[in-house]
């Protein structure tokens, strides 16, 4: 793609001149305005340029006992802060994001377990039948099995949960993960 193969079309950089065409291009940037930024990454010379310079993503770095890498980083943010503030809000974003997932996950699996359940669900429906001759007690002993199955599946997916976390973070905090599965044990022993 060369400069003289696009075209400015109703704020869209196209390269179609006219009607397109299948296989034409049409985009569009949006960028936001800063006095002053903070930028993470290697900063580079341009060849050929003596004032002009880009950014690279910081190369990936080994870390824990497995020899896991980094990601490449590369950040540009809106505002001046310090490499510790700038640290601190990159790993608040991560696990934050983190903490979303396992919460969708944990109430994913609650799910799952309640569909799996579902046919004592079913069964319990018969003791429907009770309310017959005990003047709704059927009623009282449905709705306490339902209640039951219901916790029995939120308690399975919590232990399972657990677990999970606990395996991902072996490879992190070995200490917090074993803490983990302890406590994910201590709710299967209880139930």
């Amino acid at each position: 793609l060369t400069p003289q193969m696009l075209h400015k079309n109703d704020g869209y950089l196209q390269t179609a001149n006219g009607s397109p065409q299948i296989g034409d291009l049409r985009i569009q940037i949006n960028g936001k305005m800063s006095d002053e930024a903070t930028a993470c990454g290697v900063q580079k010379g341009i060849h050929g340029a003596t004032s002009d310079y880009t950014f690279e993503p910081l190369p990936p770095k080994k870390f824990g006992w497995f020899g896991k890498q980094t990601k490449p980083l590369e950040r540009l943010q809106a505002d001046r802060v310090t490499q510790e503030e700038f640290i601190h809000q990159y790993h608040s974003e991560n696990q934050g994001m983190a903490w979303i997932i396992r919460i969708v996950s944990l109430l994913l699996m609650t799910c799952a377990f309640n569909m799996v359940l579902s046919p004592l669900s079913v069964a319990a429906d018969g003791l429907m039948m009770l309310n017959y001759c005990t003047c709704g007690l059927g009623s009282v002993l449905d709705s306490a099995a339902q209640c039951l199955i219901g916790t029995a599946a939120f308690f399975l997916a919590l232990m399972l949960t657990a677990i999970t976390i606990a395996l991902a973070w072996f490879a992190a905090r070995p200490a917090l993960a074993l803490g983990l599965v302890a406590g994910a044990l201590a709710i299967h022993l209880i139930f």
